[in-house]
Formats: C-alpha cells, structure tokens, sequence
C-alpha cells in the first residue's frame, strides 16, 4: 500500500484529495493508500448528510473556521489539535463496521504502546441528545478511554472501494467549540492528557504516526511504499477545490449521491 505523510492543508483541499484517492483507487490511478494529515487552518468537516444548521456558520467565519463536508458519515468534527487520516482499499463483502473496527483495533494497539489505555468502545452507540459534534457521541469503532472518546471513525464505500476517514485527538479541544457546536457535548480525552507524567515516551505527532504505521500494516498485512499524490488526483483535487467558489460547502451537492456508513 501507498504511504502518504503529508502536512496540513485547508480542509477544501484535504476533502478533496482524499475523494480524487478514493476514486483513483477505483479507476486503477492509484493502489490502496494510507494518508496521515492535519488543518490549516482550523476547519470543521460536516458529516456526508447531516444538516448545517447543527453548526453556527456566522460563528465559524467570523472566527476563520473553514467549513466543509465530508463524503463519510458521521457527525461534525472541529479539526484542531489532531491527526487525521484517510485510508483507501478495496472493500469486501463484510460489514461496514467489521472492517473499521479492524482498523480502530490497530490504532488502539499503536496508542496503548505509548502507555494509553485506550479500547474501542465495547457497547452499543451511545449519546449526548441532539448533539452536533462527532465527538458527543460514541459507536463501536470508536477508541474510548473510561467514558471519554479518544478517537473516531466514518467509512464510504463506493464501487467495490472505501474510503475510511479518523479523527485522533492530540491535544485540548480550543474553548471555541462552544461556540461553533449549538451543543457541543463533553469535551474527549487526549492522547497529551492520557501521557501526561510519562516523560519517557514522546507525545509528538511523528512519533504517534510511526507507532500507527507499524500497527495498521500488521492489522491489514500489507508493507509502506512511501509515495506521493500523481497528477491524476492532484488535477482531480485542484478541480474540486476550484468548486468552492460557489460557497463552502462544496460537497452538498453529493449528498444524495452515494450510500454511506459511518
């Protein structure tokens, strides 16, 4: 499989890309891939049909919160302070949910070896009633540490594809989230907070990204080619972003489109 290691980038761009992944992958432009990823700046990425009324828009652009659409499910995330990644792969005939808690159980592996006990959450979906934010609630491919969600999880499957998106919280959620989420919820647990007083393991995001490396290729068998975007998806991706024009929320229009798990 492709490893990408990027850096941070608006989040029309990081949508973007990794839908022009998703579809490479099915028009045979580019094999299976793993993208870690962060926000630049600040964005909050809306669930592939969930109602932008659950989120204040004039609060977002006067605080220069970028606001876009996901095509995975799932409920808002405010993008700051993690470590996002998006992995591509052909889907088989299992559920939605098998394959991501496969992959949820890798990432729950790379965390508890830097010192965090952190497991996919063991029960049914759990909530905060009619609460926006993604990190509110918690479903079976979540990573849970007592009652607080670590990490979350939405899936896209398209032509015998996916496109798995997660969230992994790396430091305090800001105090703006009151103010973009009209009820925002409990505020999750961080990795930061989880190893705070390990002074022998680093917190760092490369360092986090080398442990998730090693487990998600063990969990799917698979080895890193390192690699990097072709020009196929970056013109794919450049066209989508020239989309945005028309307002923020370019990926309305696929709302309707394609069937989603999350």
């Amino acid at each position: 499989m492709r490893l990408i290691d990027d850096g941070s980038a608006s989040g029309a761009w990081n949508m973007a890309f990794d839908e022009a992944m998703l579809e490479a992958l099915i028009a045979g432009e580019a094999p299976p891939t793993l993208r870690f990823y962060s926000w630049s700046p600040a964005a909050v990425s809306l669930g592939y049909a969930q109602d932008m009324r659950d989120i204040d828009l004039m609060a977002c652009q006067r605080l220069g919160i970028e606001v876009v659409r996901r095509i995975t499910g799932g409920r808002a995330v405010l993008h700051t302070g993690e470590l996002t990644y998006a992995i591509t792969g052909y889907a088989s005939n299992e559920p939605i949910v098998t394959s991501y808690r496969r992959i949820a159980q890798a990432i729950a592996l790379a965390i508890q070896s830097l010192g965090a006990p952190a497991v996919i959450e063991p029960g049914k979906e759990r909530d905060i009633p009619r609460s926006a934010n993604c990190f509110a609630a918690r479903s079976r491919a979540d990573l849970v540490v007592g009652s607080r969600k670590l990490a979350g999880a939405a899936q896209l499957r398209r032509r015998g594809c996916f496109l798995q998106h997660g969230s992994i919280k790396l430091l305090p959620t800001p105090p703006v989230s009151q103010t973009v989420f009209f009820a925002p919820g409990p505020d999750p647990i961080t990795l930061a907070e989880l190893l705070n007083g390990c002074s022998s393991l680093s917190t760092s995001q490369d360092h986090l990204v080398n442990r998730l490396k090693r487990a998600i290729a063990a969990a799917l068998s698979v080895a890193w080619q390192p690699g990097s975007p072709s020009s196929w998806e970056l013109e794919r991706a450049a066209a989508s972003v020239a989309q945005t024009s028309d307002g923020p929320l370019r990926f309305d229009r696929l709302r309707h489109d394609h069937p989603v798990g999350d």
